[in-house]
């Protein structure tokens, strides 16, 4: 039961007014169960939805977390495998921001240098290379970091002092129209550009000996024999004038006979070294028998020719060699052919001509000059 006192301003009473309630207490109870059964209900399902709800929430953090540790792993092992490539390769790999400094070098790069991975990490480049190899490299790299890839050559220093060479490239990394860094690849061709030196210094030994008389230096035959069809070749085209000397030495059979082989290979060496002293730059010199010696004047008229040929005999006639305790001098004999301007087309027509002026001074008494055409 309730009990509750009011009091009323009209009408005025001399008591208090008081009102009582009556309830039956199973119902206000069974009101009560009601609502606390209804909010236990709640609280209960909001407790399993919490639950289911925070369940599904680590279900979905221990997913997360293991796709996140999936690719670190899978990052970490690209970049172990990415490494390994790069650091088993012969090639020289490393990338530089724009603003020169070093972010990647693999392990041929960094011994190259001679740096460690932290003496590498973040170094400018012009601290790397030192002044002079940066300047030169300088130019390259501002036009990779424009967008122009750069592929040259460049002999650089080991540490060791050594000199090496590099093919390298240079490539831009561009994103979106800006350039971030670049890429560096150098391939040392070290070995390749002194196996091509000796394969050119095998090309110029051999052509020098299919071209050159082993014993005078002089050219041989085969390369004088060349060289004159072209000339006469030109000379029909131009009418330009040349000529042939044949030079053979006088009695060299009796040298050969009586001092030995050795004192005639010493003599023919000897009147090699000055008919190149004598002649002109331009004449071709050449051995073409076993005394017999050419030489091809160009550009010069039968009067120039003879008057080469006669200073030729007398700086000849000069040239001695020592044998023991003596002297051996020598003379030769000269015939000469010229062709005023196109006349003849063939090599061996002047040559012929040529012996015939030979033969000619030999009869007459050698060491003389004779041309061909003159009595």
């Amino acid at each position: 039961m309730a009990i509750r006192t009011v009091r009323f301003t009209h009408p005025q009473t001399s008591a208090p007014f008081v009102v009582g309630v009556c309830r039956d207490p199973d119902d206000v109870y069974a009101l009560w169960r009601k609502d606390i059964v209804l909010l236990v209900g709640m609280l209960a399902a909001l407790a399993v939805f919490s639950s289911l709800v925070l369940g599904l929430f680590q279900k979905w953090q221990r997913d997360s977390d293991r796709k996140i540790a999936k690719t670190a792993a899978a990052l970490v092992e690209r970049d172990r495998f990415i490494r390994l490539i790069t650091d088993n390769v012969p090639t020289k790999i490393a990338y530089w921001d724009n603003s020169l400094h070093c972010q990647y070098a693999n392990n041929a790069y960094m011994q190259w240098f001679g740096k460690t991975a932290e003496a590498m990490e973040n170094i400018s480049v012009r601290d790397l290379l030192g002044e002079e190899a940066f300047a030169r490299s300088e130019p390259y790299m501002r036009a990779t970091l424009a967008g122009e890839p750069q592929l040259f050559e460049r002999m650089v220093l080991r540490p060791d002092g050594s000199a090496g060479y590099n093919q390298v490239r240079y490539i831009p990394n561009q994103m979106n129209g800006e350039v971030n860094g670049m890429f560096v690849l150098a391939v040392d061709v070290t070995e390749l550009k002194r196996t091509q030196a000796e394969l050119e210094q095998r090309v110029h030994e051999l052509h020098t000996q299919a071209t050159t008389d082993a014993l005078t230096g002089l050219a041989n035959r085969r390369f004088f024999m060349d060289r004159a069809a072209e000339e006469l070749a030109r000379n029909r085209r131009y009418k330009q004038p040349l000529a042939m000397l044949m030079v053979d030495v006088d009695h060299f059979k009796n040298v050969n006979d009586t001092y030995g082989h050795d004192v005639g290979d010493a003599l023919l060496r000897a009147l090699a070294v000055t008919m190149q002293e004598t002649m002109r730059t331009t004449d071709i010199v050449a051995r073409v028998g076993g005394e017999e010696f050419a030489v091809l004047l160009l550009h010069t008229d039968k009067p120039t020719a003879k008057n080469a040929a006669e200073r030729l005999r007398e700086a000849l006639g000069k040239t001695c060699i020592q044998t023991g305790n003596n002297e051996l001098c020598f003379t030769v004999s000269i015939g000469m052919a010229s062709d005023a301007g196109g006349e003849l087309t063939s090599v061996d027509e002047l040559l012929k001509r040529a012996d015939l002026a030979l033969y000619q001074a030999k009869a007459n008494g050698r060491d003389q000059v004779c041309c061909h055409g003159e009595s």
